[in-house]
């Protein structure tokens, strides 16, 4: 792990000394009625958070549809810029530039993952809610975005600017080679997952400015180490934080389906509607 990467993870622990941050807990619940309590509610949490993500397209209205053809529309049209952003980007390497762009070797899924779930362990063994809520929720944007990109990647099967090709090169499922990965940006996705969720768990300018900034650095680098067109990275950063939006006003009281609940000879599963 190189240097950068224990920077991160420093900084989001640092965090811990923010009282902002840390909420009073009850003193009087002893450690393995908080520890079997937490974990029962948390998975609760991943497993009503997944099956309302399945859920979701099922519940659409027409503002969500008239804000998904917005997004189709918007990546569509940066197709056009692709060619060009390129160029600039090929124009401006310097070697001031190169340093400054290695940001997306170290803000990556890696670290975010790292990171998070740095979050989670330090906020669940000092019973910190905010901080361990944090984290579960920066772990359970990254998988869905992540999951996401994945596939799109795999469908699409875009060819990398590096590779010589136009931007409209796009061939269904060949995206299982490397060169061919380019729509969306999993470097891109990953990094506005975890900054997407940091920045809405503070209500703070400054703070948001700073992850979504940082985020925004990374789709940037990107674009300037010849890996993704600009539409790559639009793309990946609405994904992200749309679903860290889902992820972090996510009420599972309000959704239906299956669901499972804790008793005394194990779980009781209902369906409700």
């Amino acid at each position: 792990m190189n240097n950068s990467v224990k920077q991160l993870i420093i900084f989001c622990f640092l965090i811990m000394s923010s009282h902002y941050l840390f909420a009073q807990n009850d003193a009087n619940e002893s450690y393995f009625e908080y520890s079997k309590t937490t974990l029962t509610d948390d998975a609760y949490h991943i497993f009503h958070l997944g099956l309302g993500f399945v859920q979701a397209p099922f519940h659409l209205n027409g503002n969500d549809l008239f804000y998904g053809a917005g997004m189709g529309l918007a990546t569509s049209s940066l197709f056009l810029f692709d060619p060009q952003i390129k160029d600039i980007a090929h124009k401006n390497q310097t070697a001031a530039n190169d340093k400054f762009f290695e940001i997306d070797s170290y803000f990556n899924g890696r670290t975010g993952s790292f990171a998070a779930a740095g979050l989670y362990v330090t906020g669940f063994l000092f019973r910190q809610e905010k901080i361990r809520v944090m984290g579960l929720h920066g772990l359970e944007a990254l998988f869905i975005s992540a999951a996401i990109t994945d596939f799109l990647k795999y469908s699409f099967g875009r060819c990398r600017p590096y590779a010589g090709e136009d931007q409209m090169n796009f061939k269904l499922f060949r995206g299982s080679k490397g060169k061919y990965r380019a729509f969306p940006s999993g470097h891109t996705t990953s990094a506005f997952a975890f900054a997407s969720v940091m920045a809405m768990s503070v209500d703070n300018i400054y703070w948001k400015t700073a992850w979504y900034g940082s985020a925004s650095m990374v789709g940037l680098a990107r674009i300037y180490h010849n890996e993704h067109w600009i539409s790559d990275t639009f793309l990946a950063a609405l994904i992200s934080y749309n679903v860290a939006d889902f992820v972090v006003h996510f009420d599972k009281d309000k959704q239906g389906g299956f669901s499972f609940y804790p008793s005394i000879n194990g779980f009781e599963v209902k369906i409700s509607f």
